[in-house]
């Protein structure tokens, strides 16, 4: 999270929030989801979230939002940036 400012929260979720970020290495402005993870729960366990991170980092097509990076962040959180 340190290399993003963030500007304002775009929505909430059950699974989590997505903020708009300011990128602070290349100045741009990303969307940047943040999934609380849960092993309790089958769809936030961390083999889950990362498997979404990875489709979406394969997937190219001008109707998907872009796929930037993803990262932990507190062990607690999947942050995807898109």
């Amino acid at each position: 999270m340190d290399d993003f400012d963030i500007i304002t929260t775009l929505g909430h979720g059950t699974g989590g929030d997505v903020y708009l970020v300011r990128s602070k290495k290349h100045k741009k402005l990303l969307a940047l989801k943040k999934v609380l993870l849960d092993e309790k729960k089958k769809t936030r366990t961390k083999e889950v979230v990362l498997r979404e991170a990875n489709i979406l980092s394969a997937l190219k097509h001008p109707h998907i939002v872009t796929y930037y990076e993803s990262f932990f962040d507190q062990g607690s959180h999947l942050c995807i940036v898109q």
